[in-house]
């Protein structure tokens, strides 16, 4: 994959009470950057994730809001 992005992860599952849950599969593709201010951080831009190989989510990134230092080091002015 060019520059180290993640396009699948694959678990099994295993529950000993109910016998075996079924894998699941998250496949990660669309890779831009989708933040306000452009920066060189890429996240993925559509998501799928299978279970049992039946699809349970398939989500469309339009805005990530990684940008914002503000939303991460909060400003406090005491007056």
């Amino acid at each position: 994959m060019p520059q180290n992005e993640v396009s699948k992860v694959e678990t099994a599952g295993d529950n000993r009470r109910s016998g075996d849950l079924p894998s699941t599969e998250t496949e990660y593709s669309d890779y831009a950057d989708h933040g306000e201010i452009l920066t060189d951080v890429k996240s993925p831009g559509h998501i799928v994730r299978k279970q049992g190989g039946h699809p349970v989510l398939d989500i469309r990134v339009k805005m990530v809001y990684a940008n914002n230092p503000y939303l991460v080091f909060p400003v406090r002015r005491e007056r």
